[in-house]
């Protein structure tokens, strides 16, 4: 063996149980392909975002919406903590609280009606709120100071088979001007009129109340539906350009719109599948793709990506899904998906078993997301719903406050340390020993704004089991382009694994390593 260039350093979430096979974890950073030449690598992991604090919201998120077009035409942000619903006005960093919900603590599930006009009159877009029990409406584009008055519950209809008892929706779309809801432990869904907030009561007022109540008849009346190709319960719905998606622990189906106001939707034969939804809430959207937590009749749990179609891609590991089946619940899971530079995330958390799993659906790579307790221990990803803002940024919420993505902090919003980390390079000739005289780091050295010089920790492995202790070597900064992070006298092994990590508040980066090995005489 000799001094060689080793790019594999860059990667994503490989885990094995075989060590020698090899060990591949990253954490908070980003695998991204460069244009590739003979002078430079042809992969990068860049830190994830820092973030900086928007406001402060007592209590824990529930959920977090932007409307397209709110009061003035502006974009508005909207909140659930603990009760309360919250905006935040577009140019404002302060939450408005306009209105309280009745029930529960879990995530709630938003969806954003169309304006429209009719017989001269233009009707408002409506933000709808379903919380597991109720279904609530405000109007956007009013003053934030008439929207405490208009935040009102919708009349919601009886259940089809159950008289004097009405339906609990968790999950609420809008396609085509129907507003649909789901059926908590059911599979039906119920439509509204269509363009429902078109209505005006004997008041003059906007109609609430959408639903035909009571009545199992479809068209204006509105369309009661099941998913009846599997009897699973529809667990959650989601709009996808014309089609519209019921999803139940064991399949999903879809449903496409007609233009026939008797039957509004239908759902070829061909349209469903037998992969489920494992838990309600572990089910994301960005434009046309659908990623979820899926389950099957076999037992099997994997996420998979449904994009612009009917085929569900499996895009979790072997390694992932085995890790999942080993956490105690899955009840408790949250998906969210949000784009970034350049890149399109979905992140999936367990917070029992302190795991955040992150998909970048650009590069198809998988890593994890953490963040560290007062203790620096590593938990589950603190930011839990994600939305792009009024001021076109990306706010993810936390319990307690709202947090916004930026590019010149490498910090959480209250200046905890994220730790970003790489494990991986499994470097071996035959089984054969070796000796490693040493290894260089090939890190961002050079390009950092501020004089302060950060701290990389390195540890290696010759077994893939057990590990040395951290040694610390500075990184460069502004300027020390020739800046050798290099370690010396690593000793002999068989097959070598080696660890970088950096927590200090710099844009860390990694593109590989180099070794400088001899074999050995023996």
């Amino acid at each position: 063996m000799a001094k060689k260039l080793i790019q594999n350093i860059v990667g994503g979430l490989r885990r094995y149980d075989l060590s020698k096979v090899g060990l591949s974890e990253t954490i908070n950073m980003i695998e991204e392909t460069t244009d590739a030449s003979e002078n430079y690598v042809s992969k990068v992991l860049r830190p994830i975002p820092g973030y900086k604090k928007v406001c402060d919201i007592e209590g824990q998120c529930r959920g977090i919406y932007t409307v397209s077009n709110g009061y003035n035409g502006k974009p508005i942000t909207y909140c659930v903590y603990d009760g309360s619903l919250y905006l935040i006005m577009a140019g404002s960093k302060i939450p408005y609280k306009i209105g309280d919900l009745a029930y529960g603590s879990e995530p709630v599930h938003f969806c954003e009606t169309g304006n429209s006009s009719k017989d001269g009159v233009d009707f408002h877009a409506h933000l709808v709120i379903a919380d597991g029990n109720t279904l609530y409406a405000v109007d956007t584009q009013i003053k934030p100071a008439r929207q405490i008055d208009d935040f009102s519950v919708v009349e919601l209809p009886y259940k089809n088979y159950e008289d004097g008892v009405r339906i609990h929706p968790t999950h609420c779309a809008y396609a085509y001007g129907y507003l649909i809801v789901n059926d908590k432990d059911t599979d039906l869904c119920y439509l509204t009129y269509q363009f429902p907030w078109e209505r005006v009561n004997s008041e003059g007022a906007v109609d609430k109340n959408v639903f035909m109540v009571g009545s199992e008849e479809w068209g204006y009346a509105g369309q009661n539906f099941q998913s009846y190709w599997s009897p699973d319960n529809t667990t959650a719905l989601i709009c996808n350009g014309s089609r519209l998606y019921t999803f139940g622990r064991k399949s999903f189906q879809m449903f496409q719109y007609t233009g026939d106001l008797n039957v509004p939707f239908n759902s070829p034969d061909t349209c469903a599948k037998a992969i489920g939804l494992r838990s309600k809430n572990a089910i994301c959207q960005l434009g046309t793709n659908i990623l979820w937590l899926g389950s099957n009749d076999i037992g099997n749990n994997g996420i998979y990506m449904l994009n612009d179609g009917v085929e569900a891609i499996r895009v979790s590991t072997p390694q992932i899904e085995r890790e999942i089946a080993s956490f105690k619940s899955l009840e408790d899971v949250s998906a969210q998906i949000w784009s970034t530079e350049q890149h399109t995330f979905a992140v999936f958390t367990f917070p029992s078993a302190n795991k955040s799993y992150c998909y970048d659906t650009v590069e198809g790579t998988w890593s994890e997301r953490c963040s560290l307790d007062d203790k620096n221990n590593r938990i589950s990803w603190r930011y839990n719903f994600a939305t792009l803002s009024n001021e076109g940024t990306i706010w993810q919420s936390f319990n307690g406050g709202i947090a916004e993505q930026v590019n010149d902090n490498w910090t959480e919003h209250d200046g905890k340390a994220i730790l970003r980390l790489r494990k991986g390079c499994v470097v071996q000739s035959n089984y054969e020993h070796f000796i490693i005289n040493w290894i260089e780091v090939m890190t961002n050295n050079g390009q950092y704004e501020k004089t302060y010089t950060g701290k990389m920790m390195m540890r290696y492995s010759t077994d893939g089991g057990t590990w040395t202790d951290s040694e610390v070597v500075e990184i460069g900064h502004t300027g020390e382009y020739d800046y050798d992070c290099v370690f010396y006298n690593l000793g002999l092994a068989k097959c070598f694994t080696v660890e970088l990590s950096c927590s200090d508040n710099i844009p860390f980066a990694l593109y590989g390593i180099r070794l400088d090995t001899d074999q050995c005489c023996f």
